[in-house]
């Protein structure tokens, strides 16, 4: 049976709160195009346009209770640490969750 999951729930402590991100699998020119960049900068400009197709968000909360939404983590600069550790959720979810052990060389 195959590993392959059409999405992964990660938990994140974040400003209080824990926040669940449903992540779906990322795509293969998502996945080339943020591994040739090198800083926070560019990841963030990457992430802004892409982490709405492939993410939701429960348990992210204002001060006054109001659910904020993915679509406001990306635009909302406070959020920029939950926005790097949500791309290394998403990037993660091309990983199989239960990788197998490689097989001992035969000799």
């Amino acid at each position: 049976m195959s590993k392959y999951l059409k999405d992964r729930e990660h938990t994140i402590q974040f400003d209080g709160d824990t926040v669940r991100a449903r992540v779906k699998p990322l795509e293969y020119g998502d996945l080339l195009a943020v591994k040739e960049l090198d800083s926070e900068i560019e990841i963030a400009k990457w992430a802004i346009p892409v982490l709405p197709k492939y993410i939701t968000l429960a348990g992210l909360t204002d001060a006054e209770g109001a659910a904020i939404t993915i679509e406001e983590v990306v635009r909302v600069a406070y959020f920029l640490p939950l926005l790097l550790e949500l791309v290394e959720c998403l990037i993660d979810s091309v990983k199989p969750e239960n990788p197998s052990l490689p097989s001992a060389p035969s000799q």
